[in-house]
């Protein structure tokens, strides 16, 4: 059988002619001692982790043929799966360098410190352009990465002078006469606006809508105070903390920001906000909504109707905290505890709509 050809004698493998002749060759050409020669990848895993006598545990992808599993699992061992992705170290949209950056829960996030990059200025423009901002309807997430894109918006201050380029904004999918004439109507209607809605369309860190309003509200609705103010200042105004006063003193201390701010303020029409009974309600109170909510869509409605009313809604129970809405009352939950320790009233939605009705 030595001197048969393959072909003739069928074995190929398993120690063959042909199979012992290519292993010395093998051993010769790589300068080793022993080679073994085997008919797949499995029986090749499964013969070196039982050559290398190992026990307890081995890790591996998840993203792997279930032959790899079995061949640690026959060995007596316990298979950890474990991703071992490479984090990107450049922005997939501007191809600058990105940093990590912890949030205050220690998760890790992956940031793109270039102010400029165009996925950065669609998300700021469509923050701007919300119901709940300067209320520009008719500029979705998609238009306005388009006008990003062809170089009509750079700043938020050319949103009103979107007239420049009327042609190619009508030549454009989705655009015609009408559709254009109807944004422009729209941006218009949004040059109306009060001072509090303005910055908070600026995007200022940790300012929220309840915050502006505050803000606008201790300064007598005059842009040039809520521009100038400084932290203490800030700190003075009941419901205004340490962070979000350093936050929003930063922002007005980039020149960049002033200027803009600057230039808003010659497009649009400050309207006084109009302050009610109602309206004023809540004043000074911070509340917290934890749980399902049954009588409101989502607790996004439930923050709307209390910031409406001047309170305010934070994310979780201090000392300043006025009440934490929970329709589970009796709950053990982390909130519930540390309100009780706190004695922060619990109340369910149906006591707000009480109080929202009185």
């Amino acid at each position: 059988m030595e001197g048969t050809p393959m072909w003739d004698s069928h074995w190929l493998t398993n120690m063959g002619p042909k199979h012992k002749e290519l292993q010395t060759e093998l051993c010769e050409y790589l300068g080793v001692e022993n080679i073994d020669l085997l008919t797949n990848g499995h029986m090749a895993l499964e013969l070196t982790l039982q050559a290398m006598n190992l026990q307890g545990e081995v890790i591996t992808t998840p993203f792997t043929f279930a032959s790899t599993t079995h061949a640690i699992v026959r060995n007596g061992l316990t298979p950890v799966f474990c991703n071992t992705y490479m984090l990107p170290m450049t922005c997939p949209c501007c191809g600058k360098p990105l940093t990590v950056k912890y949030t205050s829960g220690g998760t890790r996030q992956l940031y793109c410190g270039n102010p400029h990059c165009a996925a950065k200025l669609v998300q700021k423009f469509t923050h701007f352009c919300e119901k709940t901002r300067m209320n520009i309807e008719g500029l979705s997430e998609a238009t306005l990465e388009k006008f990003i894109l062809h170089g009509y918006v750079k700043d938020f201050t050319d949103l009103f002078h979107l007239d420049r380029y009327e042609e190619e904004i009508k030549s454009m999918d989705g655009f015609g006469e009408k559709s254009y004439q109807k944004l422009l109507r729209n941006i218009e209607n949004a040059r109306k606006t009060t001072l509090a809605r303005l910055i908070y369309s600026l995007g200022i860190p940790n300012t929220g809508k309840a915050n502006a309003k505050v803000i606008c509200k201790a300064f007598g609705d005059d842009p040039k105070r809520a521009e100038e103010a400084t932290e203490e200042e800030l700190v003075e105004i009941q419901g205004i903390g340490g962070i979000m006063a350093k936050t929003y003193v930063e922002y007005f201390a980039d020149p960049k920001h002033r200027e803009i701010y600057r230039r808003l303020l010659d497009e649009v029409e400050l309207q006084k906000e109009v302050v009610t009974e109602d309206s004023q309600k809540f004043a000074g109170i911070n509340f917290v909504i934890t749980g399902s909510v049954e009588h409101f869509a989502n607790r996004a409605e439930v923050k709307a109707e209390i910031e409406k009313r001047g309170g305010k809604v934070t994310g979780s129970v201090t000392s300043k905290t006025g009440y934490l809405i929970n329709n589970d009352v009796n709950s053990t939950s982390s909130k519930n505890k540390k309100a009780r320790e706190l004695g922060v009233p619990i109340i369910s939605e149906e006591t707000l709509i009480g109080m929202l009705e009185q």
